[in-house]
């Protein structure tokens, strides 16, 4: 049975279409974490929506391997879940915009890897933390 608590990540809470990411990129309104962390979080305000949307870019160029684009995708995606109540009403991007570095020395120490997540976490909520405030 699927959960109906407020703290889900449906699909209509996504942005899907290119033109749902081109519309907030065009609004211009954008907070940036502090300095060296990788993350930008785009907002385009909307009162026709009931709850806010999130859409998340996360380019080959700047993160290389797959599994770490999607553990950076997942770490998005939880922080909007746990947030959603207390966002604004509209659409955001959570975009990386600088390398996040590497997960380690290849050997796959998980120490060394959650506290890698763990970062990005912290950086991801720093940025919505700025939009509620704002």
């Amino acid at each position: 049975m699927i959960s109906r608590t407020p703290y889900c990540f449906r699909s209509s809470q996504r942005l899907h279409r290119p033109q749902e990411f081109a519309r907030v990129f065009s609004a211009r309104k954008m907070f940036r974490g502090e300095r060296g962390t990788g993350f930008v979080l785009h907002f385009c305000s909307r009162e026709d929506v009931i709850f806010p949307r999130m859409g998340i870019v996360v380019p080959k160029k700047l993160v290389k391997r797959a599994t770490e684009r999607n553990a950076i995708k997942r770490q998005g995606r939880e922080a909007f879940r746990l947030m959603a109540a207390s966002l604004p009403r509209g659409d955001l991007v959570l975009r990386v915009i600088a390398p996040l570095g590497e997960l380690g020395d290849g050997k796959g120490h998980p120490i060394q890897k959650s506290l890698l997540h763990r970062g990005w976490r912290m950086q991801i909520n720093a940025l919505f933390d700025q939009l509620v405030s704002s």
